[in-house]
Protein backbone atom coordinates (compact mmCIF):
# COMPACT_ATOMS: atom_id res chain seq x y z
CA UNK A 1 0.00 0.00 0.00
CA UNK A 2 0.98 3.41 -0.76
CA UNK A 3 2.56 6.01 1.83
CA UNK A 4 -0.24 8.42 0.92
CA UNK A 5 -2.93 5.58 2.01
CA UNK A 6 -3.73 4.87 5.71
CA UNK A 7 -6.95 2.68 7.29
CA UNK A 8 -8.77 4.65 9.20
CA UNK A 9 -11.40 2.30 10.44
CA UNK A 10 -11.84 -1.75 9.39
CA UNK A 11 -14.62 -3.22 10.71
CA UNK A 12 -16.66 -6.63 10.00
CA UNK A 13 -18.87 -5.02 7.25
CA UNK A 14 -16.58 -1.17 6.13
CA UNK A 15 -13.16 -0.54 5.78
CA UNK A 16 -12.01 3.11 5.68
CA UNK A 17 -8.84 4.38 4.24
CA UNK A 18 -7.45 8.03 3.71
CA UNK A 19 -5.81 8.84 1.09
CA UNK A 20 -3.61 12.02 1.30
CA UNK A 21 -3.35 14.44 -1.85
CA UNK A 22 -0.80 17.27 -1.62
CA UNK A 23 -0.45 18.21 -5.47
CA UNK A 24 -4.40 17.17 -6.90
CA UNK A 25 -3.00 16.77 -10.42
CA UNK A 26 0.24 14.81 -9.94
CA UNK A 27 -1.67 12.40 -7.31
CA UNK A 28 -4.44 11.42 -9.78
CA UNK A 29 -2.32 8.79 -10.92
CA UNK A 30 -1.43 7.43 -8.15
CA UNK A 31 -4.94 7.64 -6.79
CA UNK A 32 -6.51 6.00 -9.92
CA UNK A 33 -4.00 3.51 -9.21
CA UNK A 34 -4.70 3.07 -5.19
CA UNK A 35 -8.76 2.57 -6.44
CA UNK A 36 -8.09 0.05 -9.16
CA UNK A 37 -6.13 -1.81 -6.55
CA UNK A 38 -8.88 -2.00 -3.58
CA UNK A 39 -11.31 -3.26 -6.78
CA UNK A 40 -8.45 -6.00 -7.46
CA UNK A 41 -8.42 -7.01 -3.65
CA UNK A 42 -12.07 -8.16 -4.41
CA UNK A 43 -13.27 -4.36 -2.18
CA UNK A 44 -15.88 -2.24 -3.54
CA UNK A 45 -15.26 1.68 -3.58
CA UNK A 46 -18.75 2.90 -2.07
CA UNK A 47 -17.80 6.67 -1.30
CA UNK A 48 -15.06 8.97 -1.91
CA UNK A 49 -15.32 12.15 0.40
CA UNK A 50 -12.99 14.77 0.05
CA UNK A 51 -11.19 16.75 2.83
CA UNK A 52 -12.17 20.38 2.48
CA UNK A 53 -9.42 21.64 4.87
CA UNK A 54 -6.14 23.44 4.57
CA UNK A 55 -4.44 22.66 1.08
CA UNK A 56 -1.24 24.54 -0.28
CA UNK A 57 -3.31 26.74 -2.50
CA UNK A 58 -4.33 28.33 0.79
CA UNK A 59 -0.98 30.14 1.32
CA UNK A 60 -1.01 32.12 -1.84
CA UNK A 61 -5.13 32.47 -2.44
CA UNK A 62 -7.01 32.19 1.11
CA UNK A 63 -8.83 29.36 3.30
CA UNK A 64 -11.86 30.39 0.95
CA UNK A 65 -10.51 29.08 -2.41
Amino acid sequence: MSSNVSVKHEGKLWKIYYYSIDDFESDLTRFGDFLESVEERGEEVSSIIPNMGFVKTSILLGTSF
